[in-house]
């Protein structure tokens, strides 16, 4: 369950790792048109994850935010036991600051234990971060082998 977003400048979840179910992220974030835009390039991306067998990945950036209009999402997911073989190219192509990505899936994906940051930082707990206060902020998890439908389904 996706709980309210606080009432900051900047319209955050509260802190920590809220899950949700694919149903919840629908119903929850896909409030507008655009929103609903953004939500298809996920309709692509984490399946793709799913069929390559990754089980958890984290939704952060401005989409888990109560922004009307947010610029894109990020997803981190976890590589353990994940099939890298069976993933596209796409998704560890981050050159130009990951335009095919975004040109293809309106939105960017990091590898959960790669450093996101030159002193180490890792993805999962740098997305926990507010980028403007430095504190921390909440993002979403999905575990994909459960709370994600079958491929057919989206």
């Amino acid at each position: 369950m996706i709980p309210p977003f606080e009432n900051n400048q900047w319209q955050t979840l509260p802190s920590g790792i809220h899950w949700a179910t694919w149903q919840d992220i629908n119903d929850q974030l896909g409030f507008n048109e655009h929103r609903q835009n953004q939500l298809s390039g996920l309709h692509l991306g984490l399946p793709a994850l799913k069929n390559a067998g990754c089980q958890t990945a984290f939704i952060d950036g401005s989409f888990a935010t109560g922004k009307p209009n947010p610029n894109d999402f990020d997803v981190c997911y976890d590589l353990t036991g994940m099939q890298r073989h069976l993933l596209d190219d796409i998704f560890f192509d981050f050159t130009q600051q990951r335009k095919r990505q975004k040109d293809r899936y309106n939105g960017e994906f990091f590898p959960a234990n790669l450093p996101a940051t030159p002193s180490g930082i890792r993805y999962l707990e740098f997305f926990q971060i507010n980028k403007h206060t430095q504190t921390p902020k909440g993002i979403i998890g999905i575990h994909l082998d459960t709370d994600l439908p079958n491929l057919e389904e989206l």
